[in-house]
């Protein structure tokens, strides 16, 4: 059996009468097998209710909460459950960014692939760092691939949040923190139930989203901002206030604005009194460290910084790897 590995609007599998896509990035897939590593909109593009749609249940819970989609047509898995694609096993592992986020392993009769989706390779309060596969080739993401983004400790970040939340509740200005509404609007209410007792409000975007991390174990305490209790609590400006990223209808009241995002190690906004370096995906250092403990034949770079990896993998650890936007469909035996 040869089995072709490639891009083509997202990573392509090809083995005999089946083709496999991960993360794919156009709707015209309908005559392939379509498995989307997580939620968030860059990775769920070519979700197309008319194809098989593989995803975990955590990543469809958050589709039907946030956007009202559930679709016969999505397929959910289980960590750790097998997919039989012809000659080929494919299973779902933690990826550790978000929710439901998923690691594909796809098992040949001679070859292993791993494909990571985003990953974050440490412990969070709301998911637990990715899990390790050994595999022959490995398919690894790298937004952050660069030694430039190295994140202080997670206990570091969530300290500064506080600090700055309670300063911002001291001069009497209402603190905000505009994020992604899809897990790190999860992971900052998580901070503050834990670590404070400062009431939580959140927008009605957020809140859908809440109620599926909710539903997967996941406790949050929080007030939605459209309910009464809510508009209580804003013109109190006693808590603090979480935003979705394209919200614009800010209070006339006084507040500062928070960022928490892995990107304002190199760039920053005016707008923003707050920025922190939070997030769901992997820095530099845990990206090798990830690397060095799955121990690859052959790495493919994916997203972000994925030329620069490429080259320190090479360079550094003598580990073949290149972008996988560069390469085209060939039989995994040629990269082995």
């Amino acid at each position: 059996m040869t089995i072709n590995l490639g891009w083509s609007g997202g990573v392509v599998v090809k083995t005999g009468d089946f083709v496999v896509r991960f993360d794919p990035q156009t709707k015209k897939n309908l005559n392939s097998l379509n498995f989307f590593s997580h939620s968030h909109q860059d990775h769920i593009g070519g979700l197309n209710l008319k194809a098989e749609n593989y995803m975990t249940f955590g990543t469809k819970d958050i589709l039907l909460f946030r956007e009202n989609n559930a679709s016969e047509r999505f397929k959910p898995l289980k960590y750790g459950e097998k997919t039989r694609v012809g000659e080929l096993e494919i299973i779902a592992h933690n990826a550790g960014h978000i929710l439901g986020s998923a690691q594909f392993e796809v098992r040949g009769p001679k070859t292993t692939v791993v494909y990571t989706g985003d990953i974050n390779y440490r412990n969070m309060l709301t998911t637990k760092a990715a899990d390790v596969i050994p595999c022959d080739v490995l398919i690894v993401e790298t937004t952050y691939g660069s030694p430039n983004y190295v994140f202080p400790s997670f206990g570091e970040t969530c300290v500064e949040i506080v600090n700055w939340t309670l300063g911002c509740l001291t001069d009497g200005d209402l603190p905000i923190f505009q994020v992604y509404s899809t897990g790190k609007a999860q992971e900052i209410t998580k901070i503050f139930n834990d670590l404070t007792k400062i009431p939580v409000l959140v927008h009605p975007t957020v809140a859908k989203v809440n109620q599926a991390y909710e539903k997967n174990g996941v406790k949050l305490i929080y007030t939605r901002s459209n309910s009464e209790e809510g508009k209580e609590l804003l013109r109190s400006k006693h808590c603090v206030f979480i935003i979705p990223t394209h919200y614009k209808a800010f209070p006339t009241q006084s507040y500062s604005l928070a960022i928490a995002s892995g990107w304002v190690l190199k760039y920053r906004s005016r707008k923003f009194s707050g920025a922190f370096p939070l997030s769901g995906h992997a820095d530099f250092r845990q990206l090798v460290n990830y690397v060095k403990q799955v121990k690859p034949k052959q790495v493919f770079t994916i997203h972000g910084n994925q030329e620069y990896f490429a080259k320190y993998l090479s360079r550094k650890l003598g580990t073949r790897a290149l972008p996988i936007t560069s390469v085209e469909q060939k039989p995994l035996q040629k990269y082995l």
